[in-house]
């Protein structure tokens, strides 16, 4: 906030003019000096007429005056702040009206801080952070953090800073089992570019490596098609973990499920087969021995069920192979 900061004094030299009428301000005149860095302003103090319409604080005047003049000085201060309101004078609110407003700010910072638990923290962290200044502050919040750390790293402890203690286990706790990684064993997976522990490199079947050979001896299903991520293995071929493979897998059948729904439900008589596909069960869809073996439930008697199935899967066959087939 600003406010009318002047010098008041009465000059030793008359060198100095008014700013309003121009006149020379003498020994015996009451001088306002207004300082800037390249040119302070000089006036009579009936000429001056402060630039903002506010109550003027004695702690942003300095006053060089005494006696008569002092007084002087005073009573045109008071009849000046006679026409506003003392600006660091506390307001004398009802205790109700404080507690509803207090109120009324939780319920704001609550409600912005749920909605902040739906992000992720790198998006508060380099987003939310500059939006305004109230959320700034409400990025520091440790309810946050402790949300976050429990989500992502499943913790439960009492911690002072929960902002720094998830900014610790981002950078050192491990990938696969959340402990945090000592220094002498500390390991930065290159697909994950996250930190992975010896024991989740070599005992947790979800760090698994597959090539892309593996890959098709496994599940039939070209890697090509899966959108993976890959980093050079043994004998520089290109491998990539078991749980990003389950996971690239779900969600090429997922879609290769709605192409079939939407394909269906635009014919009539399919009903019972929307029913069965829909029931359909993405994550178990890979026969456990191997893979060119039917995995589906054979007790399922409509005709095109086996190509649909194998459609989800790998998508096997395409769409051609089901139009003009009749409901079973």
């Amino acid at each position: 906030m600003q406010y009318n900061h002047f010098i008041v004094e009465c000059p030793r030299i008359t060198k100095t003019n008014c700013g309003v009428c121009l006149e020379a301000i003498h020994k015996t005149d009451i001088r306002i000096k207004i300082w800037h860095y390249e040119k302070s302003e000089f006036y009579h103090l009936e000429c001056y007429k402060p630039k903002l319409q506010q109550y003027i604080s004695s702690r942003h005047i300095t006053s060089y005056l005494k006696g008569e003049y002092a007084e002087k000085f005073q009573s045109w201060l008071n009849e000046w702040n006679l026409k506003f309101p003392p600006l660091d004078k506390p307001s004398h609110f009802p205790p109700k009206l404080i507690k509803h407003v207090e109120s009324q700010q939780s319920r704001r910072k609550r409600s912005w801080l749920e909605i902040f638990k739906f992000l992720r923290p790198r998006e508060v962290l380099n987003s939310i952070a500059f939006v305004n200044k109230e959320f700034y502050h409400l990025t520091w919040d440790q309810e946050l953090w402790r949300h976050y750390c429990i989500i992502f790293f499943d913790v439960q402890a009492s911690i002072v800073d929960w902002r720094a203690y998830y900014c610790t286990l981002s950078l050192q706790a491990c990938f696969g089992c959340k402990a945090i990684i000592q220094d002498s064993e500390f390991h930065r997976c290159p697909l994950l570019n996250k930190p992975l522990c010896k024991k989740c490199r070599r005992q947790d079947s979800k760090f698994k490596v597959y090539h892309k050979n593996a890959i098709f001896s496994k599940y039939g299903i070209n890697p090509n098609v899966l959108n993976l991520e890959y980093v050079p293995g043994f004998n520089n071929r290109k491998v990539t973990y078991h749980f990003m493979i389950e996971k690239a897998l779900y969600s090429f059948r997922e879609k290769n499920k709605e192409v079939i729904l939407a394909y269906f439900r635009k014919l009539k008589g399919f009903d019972d087969l929307l029913k069965i596909v829909e029931e359909i069960d993405l994550a178990n869809m890979d026969a456990k021995d191997n893979w060119h073996l039917p995995n589906y439930d054979q007790k399922i008697q409509h005709s095109l069920y086996p190509r649909v199935f194998n459609y989800i899967r790998s998508k096997e066959g395409g769409l051609r192979s089901l139009k003009g087939k009749s409901a079973a």
